[in-house]
């Protein structure tokens, strides 16, 4: 999560401060993301990732903790606190908080929070920096709470999930909540192969991989429009600036 915070950082610095296009800006972080996952690895464990013996040792005596083999129905229920609280504590802060209001105003009107006294690229800053924490606690959910341990080499965890993610957050229409349910609805079709095994139905690794993306292709044409805020991505400058 600090890793994540501090990547989301730098990716804040260039877009808001040196007015860097954010899709240029995000490719490159994310390609620095790939690169420094495997070096981080190789310096704490001498290796892409920990062999069983090193798990064990970096688990406490007694502790509680996500990692190790458990059956996915506990790993679930263990993962589930950590993904369904941050949805709700999202919304109730964005709708229910002044705060809330002032980042949905440094999106929608940026010069109205500006009269009304307020730093609008500090709260765009926090915004930012606060999603890419979060981001790293679904990363750590996904390495230690569902799958088997970090992977540092071929395949990444994510495994183009993220870009699934932003059509969740377009298909709930910039709502925590939407987003939430959303992601629901995308994951269960990743988990669909293993459903319909079963019940007997086998059908190639390389079609069920399609269905996540089968249902991006089905909600985009079903939505087909998502209400932007009017300022989202555009650099804001003071009159002092």
């Amino acid at each position: 999560m600090i890793v994540c915070g501090v990547l989301t950082f730098l990716f804040a610095l260039l877009t808001i401060r040196y007015k860097a296009d954010q899709t240029v800006v995000g490719l490159a972080v994310w390609f620095i993301g790939l690169g420094f996952d495997p070096f981080t690895a190789t310096v704490i464990w001498g290796r892409l990732q920990p062999d069983a013996a090193q798990r064990r040792q970096r688990r406490r005596p007694g502790a509680r903790g996500l990692a190790g083999p458990r059956p996915v129905a506990v790993r679930y229920l263990a993962a589930r606190p950590v993904t369904v609280r941050p949805a709700v504590v999202a919304w109730v802060v964005l709708y229910r908080t002044c705060y809330g209001y002032w980042v949905q105003a440094a999106d929608e009107n940026p010069e109205a929070l500006n009269t009304a006294g307020v730093d609008v690229n500090r709260v765009r800053y926090a915004t930012v920096v606060f999603s890419g924490v979060v981001a790293g606690l679904g990363g750590a959910v996904l390495s230690v709470g569902i799958g088997s341990g970090f992977t540092g080499t071929g395949a990444t965890m994510v495994d183009g999930r993220g870009w699934i993610a932003i059509v969740a957050y377009l298909f709930g229409n910039y709502n925590p909540v939407g987003a939430f349910l959303a992601s629901l609805l995308f994951g269960a079709m990743d988990m669909l192969q293993i459903q319909l095994q079963t019940v007997g139905i086998s059908l190639p690794g390389s079609i069920t991989g399609l269905f996540p993306y089968v249902a991006v292709l089905v909600v985009l044409t079903l939505v087909g429009y998502t209400r932007v805020p009017a300022a989202v991505g555009e650099p804001y400058e003071t009159e002092e600036e």
